[in-house]
């Protein structure tokens, strides 16, 4: 799969998403066999994504969007056949969705609403030698 930011192939990390080498976009790979119900999701699952969707928010300086974007999503989502009203999840990515909702950096996994930042990356930490003068 190729990047749809660089253009370059994609690393397939064992089976569950593709990540760019260049830019660190990650994207899900979902099992279009799994039912559409919260059980489906295996704890580990839930957990990588948990994971996976905390370090985008971390990567993107924790950028959450206003209330009204946080409401349209949330409106996409409860519309969707993924919806799970029992507990307010989304079944394909078992994300609690009145959080994900909030975080700029998270996208829905079918694509119904985008992320609406971009990711910032830093070369080093910017620790002791970035201030050190020559």
């Amino acid at each position: 799969m190729k990047c749809p930011d660089c253009d370059i192939n994609m690393l397939n990390i064992q089976d569950t998403l593709y990540l760019c080498e260049e830019c660190d976009l990650r994207i899900p790979i979902y099992d279009d066999t799994i039912e559409s119900d919260p059980e489906s999701m295996s704890m580990t699952d839930q957990a990588q994504s948990f994971f996976s969707s905390m370090y985008n928010h971390m990567a993107t300086g924790f950028q959450s969007v206003d209330k009204a974007i946080k409401k349209q999503r949330l409106s996409i989502c409860k519309e969707c056949e993924h919806f799970s009203e029992k507990n307010s999840k989304c079944n394909l990515c078992g994300c609690f969705l009145k959080i994900k909702t909030s975080w700029a950096s998270e996208e829905c996994p079918i694509g119904l609403w985008k992320a609406v930042t971009e990711k910032k990356r830093r070369k080093g930490c910017g620790g002791c030698r970035s201030n050190k003068k020559s």
